[in-house]
């Protein structure tokens, strides 16, 4: 929401530098380039970071559950926790676009297409291996 926020506001400040004269248009640059900032900055946090521990929560819930194959779940907190460090290498200026980067992230990248496939194709277990409380031996 951020990154699109100050995207619409990158709006307002190049109206305001249109209407403005020669003289008033100085502060308009650093004005747009601090919303370009916010916006490259946001999208590093929200879709690498957050994308990488949202990952994790996801795949120990699979590994837990046991809804899908160990190895899917393995796999993708494997990828996951790469996919973490890009997000925190991202933040520190790896470039998003760079062979690093893009290492880090392809493993998450392939998992979550096998997950997705494995999903449409054969679906959850259809009797999990829960840990926890029988139910059949909790008395009324």
């Amino acid at each position: 929401m951020a990154g699109a926020i100050s995207a619409l506001l990158l709006l307002s400040v190049s109206e305001g530098f249109v209407a403005a004269s020669a003289s008033d248009a100085t502060g308009f640059d650093a004005s747009g380039q601090m919303l370009l900032a916010a916006r490259d900055w946001t999208d590093v946090i929200a879709t690498q970071f957050f994308f990488g521990i949202t990952a994790v929560i996801l795949n120990y819930s699979f590994y837990h559950s046991r809804l899908v194959p160990r190895f899917i779940s393995v796999w993708g907190l494997i990828g996951a926790v790469l996919g973490l460090v890009g997000g925190v290498l991202g933040v520190f200026g790896l470039d998003p676009f760079s062979a690093l980067s893009v290492a880090l992230f392809l493993p998450i990248a392939i998992n979550e297409t096998v997950l997705a496939l494995w999903l449409i194709l054969k679906g959850f277990e259809r009797s999990p291996h829960r840990t926890g409380i029988d139910p059949s031996t909790i008395s009324a």
